[in-house]
């Protein structure tokens, strides 16, 4: 992975896709209007300002994806944000965030799914009410009370009660904390989205919430990494290789106010029969690059993870 990719998140927005579309036939949005409300997005004169600007980027959007009931995109090289797409393209998930001047971040987004019956498309525009939710790691949120997060890599999983997507995701926070976030997302019986679900064993929570201090590198993102697995019939421990959602510890430190990561000191979670299970300080190596599993959309079409 490229270690500049992490600096992108840092500014305001993140290179998604520039002139490159995910399928060959494309939605054409209105781009002049369109590029003329994102650019007031980011440079609007006030919060007020900026947040009536995404709302018509979103609305613009949305209305691309209801007309041509496409899944396709194409956008002015000017505009800059985070869309992945799983491998059966069942969805596809626009992020983007809007900086504020708190110092902090605003959220939004649309997800557009096929995920019913007939393959219609439906479009659920994202509102961010992160600083309005309350226990966010113990709640399940609909797209209307999401809990705002700029999303880079999306993880495709299969347990009994279907199909279910891990995405990790970044917040700026307030200039003196970050976030980092492990979110759950899933269709229910009627087909309408849902995030956040209790996938991680001996835990009561629907998502993960890592939040340490803004000069702290912490590392959260899927790839190959061994860790000891002990075996009933083996006196010591086999060292095993399995993909992972790998992060590094957090502990308090005092004299920041905060949490910083342990460089040294790296957990993971692995999916295992239908349950993400935390592993402790695993026996983390420095890998190869092909060796890293491919993220479910090409560098095209979706964020890699920060290095």
């Amino acid at each position: 992975m490229k270690r500049t990719l992490l600096y992108l998140f840092l500014p305001v927005l993140v290179n998604l896709y520039s002139n490159q579309s995910i399928k060959a036939q494309k939605v054409h949005p209105n781009q002049d209007t369109l590029l003329a409300y994102w650019q007031i997005m980011l440079r609007g004169e006030s919060d007020s300002v900026q947040r009536v600007a995404s709302l018509k980027v979103k609305e613009i959007l949305s209305q691309s994806f209801t007309t041509t009931q496409c899944l396709s995109l194409k956008l002015p090289k000017e505009i800059r944000l985070s869309a992945l797409m799983p491998t059966d393209s069942a969805f596809l998930l626009i992020t983007w965030n809007i900086p504020l001047s708190t110092g902090g971040y605003f959220y939004d987004g649309l997800l557009v799914a096929k995920n019913t019956p007939d393959s219609k498309l439906s479009v659920y525009p994202l509102k961010d009410k992160s600083d309005e939710i309350k226990n966010p790691e113990t709640l399940i949120t609909r797209p209307e009370n999401w809990y705002g997060a700029l999303y880079y890599q999306l993880l495709e999983f299969k347990s009994e009660k279907g199909k279910f997507y891990v995405l990790l995701g970044w917040d700026g926070g307030n200039g003196r904390i970050q976030r980092k976030i492990i979110e759950v997302l899933s269709f229910d019986d009627d087909h309408l989205p849902r995030f956040g679900d209790k996938i991680f064993d001996q835990s009561p929570k629907t998502r993960l919430i890592f939040e340490y201090a803004s000069g702290s590198y912490f590392v959260l993102r899927y790839e190959k990494q061994h860790y000891r697995k002990k075996v009933w019939y083996k006196r010591k421990p086999v060292i095993k290789e399995e993909a992972m959602i790998v992060m590094n510890r957090l502990v308090y430190e005092p004299t920041v106010g905060a949490n910083v990561a342990a460089a040294n000191i790296l957990d993971a979670y692995l999916f295992s029969d239908g349950k993400l299970i935390l592993l402790k300080d695993i026996d983390a190596r420095n890998p190869e690059e092909q060796n890293r599993p491919s993220p479910k959309n090409p560098p095209s079409q979706g964020l890699i993870p920060p290095d």
